[in-house]
């Protein structure tokens, strides 16, 4: 009878087996189940339809766990699950709003700055990005809608606000563009004192920038006079760098660029340096005649390693050699040789050596012997080996043959195949050199070939 009970289940029917569904926690047929419902730890009969078996705790050396324990574990499983994913999410919302105050707090601490009354000399050039005043809903105010707008009088005394409107600017634009005198007018007078401001507005320095292009001559004076204290700042901006290049591009009278050139002076080192001041730097030297650019001139000599190894100062610099007169180019020119050994080995500064030694044919000699004294270690240098390249291309005869000498030398020819950037001078002096110094270095070379085949560079 106890091993029927051991084997209950796997009878047929009418086996008085117990039930192993019943023991493994529930059997939905209940009385009308063919075998027996007999709790193995009480001897008890469960006649039950739907009968639930044994809890574990009275199996005796049971190893099932029961459906209850399973659906219990589960629940609590997914209850903590959820509380884990509430917990998360609270996280990151206070995460996220902590991120925003720190982001609004320095606008915050600028539009207060802005708002507080500071002499003249302190004054901000332009209110911050993030200012309370919204020209839009200021315009709204006033009762005026953009699109309706046909004639300049329906804006009159609200100018200065729809000039910092995308549309409203767009529209002043066109009306200037009519060639008006009388619009031209109402716009320099209600603008004029906001001048400095709008330079620098996203949206206003386009105005400025139609302003000066159709006001007279004595309207602009007025304009130079206003912005020359704040110039430098303007066009360090980078809305106000347009609105800058354009006053330099309309100056129309010597007093009008002496203004500027006054203006400009002080600062000129940073603008040259600066991602958005360098452009009116370069409109500087197209526009105005090279008299009233010395000022650059003489800032680019005296910082000519600074400026030179400038990621924008060595555009300028290569400018400026467009620009110059002769006695300026002569100044420019005996700064880079004195400098030359510096400048060819800087990423930047290499392209200002090569401009000149393209640009400037008279300068090759000087800057050429300069090179010529250590060809072999600049050979091997990243940026001095294209200085090098170059120099062999344009250089003088009895020049080039002195720097294919140095790289003919046997104690130095294995070492600079080998190296990634001296073999590629090599491969030049290959292509340039002349009888009877080209014959030599192939006579250096052909020894090592054996050799160079295994190497990536000399290959």
């Amino acid at each position: 009878q106890q091993q029927q009970q051991q084997q209950g289940g796997q009878g047929g029917q009418g086996s008085q087996g117990v039930c192993r569904f019943f023991l493994q926690g529930y059997c939905s047929r209940g009385d009308g189940c063919f075998y027996s419902h007999i709790n193995p730890a009480t001897g008890e009969r469960v006649p039950t339809r739907g009968s639930r078996g044994p809890e574990r705790s009275q199996m005796k050396g049971s190893g099932q766990r029961s459906r209850l324990d399973v659906q219990q574990q589960w629940q609590a499983q997914t209850q903590a699950l959820q509380q884990a994913q509430q917990q998360w999410q609270a996280a990151q919302l206070q995460h996220a709003a902590a991120l925003q105050q720190q982001q609004l707090l320095p606008q915050q601490q600028q539009s207060e700055q802005w708002q507080q009354p500071a002499p003249p000399s302190q004054q901000s050039v332009s209110p911050p990005l993030g200012s309370s005043n919204d020209p839009t809903a200021a315009l709204k105010k006033h009762g005026i809608d953009v699109l309706k707008l046909t004639s300049i009088e329906q804006v009159k005394g609200s100018i200065h606000l729809l000039s910092r409107d995308q549309l409203g600017c767009r529209f002043l634009q066109r009306k200037l563009e009519e060639q008006n005198s009388e619009a031209v007018d109402i716009v320099f007078n209600e603008v004029f004192d906001h001048i400095v401001e709008l330079m620098t507005d996203p949206f206003g320095n386009y105005l400025c920038q139609k302003l000066l292009e159709h006001c007279r001559d004595e309207q602009r004076m007025l304009i130079v006079k206003q912005v020359a204290p704040h110039l430098v700042e303007i066009s360090l901006n980078m809305h106000g760098t347009r609105a800058a290049q354009k006053l330099v591009e309309f100056v129309s009278t010597p007093q009008q660029m002496e203004i500027c050139v006054q203006a400009l002076r002080p600062g000129v080192v940073a603008l040259i340096k600066d991602l958005n001041g360098n452009h009116v730097v370069q409109r500087c030297l197209h526009r105005l005649p090279p008299q009233d650019n010395q000022f650059i001139y003489n800032a680019v000599a005296q910082h000519c390693v600074a400026i030179a190894t400038h990621r924008h100062g060595c555009c300028v610099f290569q400018r400026c050699i467009d620009y110059a007169s002769e006695e300026q180019k002569n100044q420019l020119v005996n700064e880079v040789v004195s400098k030359a050994l510096t400048l060819v080995q800087d990423p930047f500064g290499n392209y200002v050596v090569q401009y000149v030694l393209e640009q400037v044919p008279r300068s090759k000699r000087q800057i050429v012997s300069v090179i010529a004294t250590n060809v072999v270690e600049l050979s091997k240098q990243k940026f001095s080996s294209n200085v090098v390249e170059k120099c062999l291309q344009v250089s003088e005869a009895d020049l080039q043959a002195r720097m294919v000498q140095q790289l003919a030398t046997p104690d130095h020819i294995l070492s600079l195949l080998q190296d990634p950037f001296a073999n590629y001078v090599v491969q030049r002096a290959l292509a340039v050199a002349v009888t009877p110094h080209l014959e030599a270095l192939v006579d250096v070379i052909r020894p090592h070939l054996p050799s160079l085949k295994n190497t990536s560079y000399g290959r």
